[in-house]
Parts: C-alpha cells; structure tokens; sequence
C-alpha cells in the first residue's frame, strides 16, 4: 500500500475517533439552565435560578496577569448566599465551573470572608469575582457548576 494511501486512512481514524470523544464529552456534561447555577454536594445536586435571588449593588477592583487594576461594578450577591440558599454549608473547597468547563477552585474561609467572593450579572449570565487576588484568574465567566468538597 502506499504511503499516502496509509496516511490518509490514519487520519480518518484519528478523525473519527476525536469525534466520537467530542460527542461522548459533551453528552456527559451537566446542562445548567441559562441564568442558573447547578450545586452539587457528594451525591446531591440541585440548581438554582440567580435570577430569582436579591442582587445588590456590587463594587471592588480585580487585578489582571499584568498587575493592572480594574474597577468592577454591577448587580451581584455574594457566592455565601447562594450556598446558604441551597443549603450548602460543610465543606472544605468549592470548584466553580463555567459553561465551557474552565474553573477555579475557592476555599471555605475565602467564601466566608465578607465581601472578597461574589457573583455578578452580565448580559445573559452571571460572572464569579474573587476581589484582592493578585491575578484575576479565578474570575470565572457564564459560572454554571458549583461543586462543594
């Protein structure tokens, strides 16, 4: 057999075989409502609707990789309350994902801490906001899980 023939039929086996990942991965994802975020505490999940919650009016300052500060405003509540709301209150770290899956990991005394970790309203989704980072890494946009460890 050639080897362009070889070639060829390696590829299209890669191919399928990414595809199949593809569709396998985005079955097994957890589908979150728009405006909600899904909380998951061991074998327990519920979801809660953000919308529904009483936003206040939210200011702090984030600080991005190059060390430059920027001022954040909007309508927010903190992260505590909606772990409060569903019921979530033991636990050592959370893993907050958005709807693409990048996520960051807080600990129980940063939620705890008052006004340091919020979540805000954008356009169409809400945006988790850690203030006094030194990076804003852990700013997750269209938040959608909340996993409680």
């Amino acid at each position: 057999m050639k080897t362009k023939v070889k070639i060829g039929i390696l590829l299209l086996i890669c191919a399928l075989l990414v595809g199949g990942f593809a569709i396998y991965h985005n079955a097994t994802r957890i589908k979150t409502p728009e405006n909600s975020v899904t909380l998951i505490m061991g074998d327990s999940t519920s979801s809660i609707e953000l919308d529904s919650l009483t936003l206040i009016e939210v200011t702090g300052s984030v600080v991005n990789g190059k060390g430059e500060q920027k001022e954040v405003s909007g309508d927010g509540i903190l992260l505590k309350e909606v772990l409060d709301k569903a019921g979530i209150s033991e636990y050592s770290t959370l893993k907050v994902s958005s709807q693409d899956e990048y996520s960051c990991e807080l600990t129980k005394e940063e939620v705890d801490e008052p006004e340091k970790v919020y979540i805000l309203k954008e356009k169409n989704s809400y945006r988790l906001y850690v203030f006094g980072d030194k990076n804003s890494k852990r700013n997750v946009s269209k938040i959608a899980v909340i996993k409680a460890e």
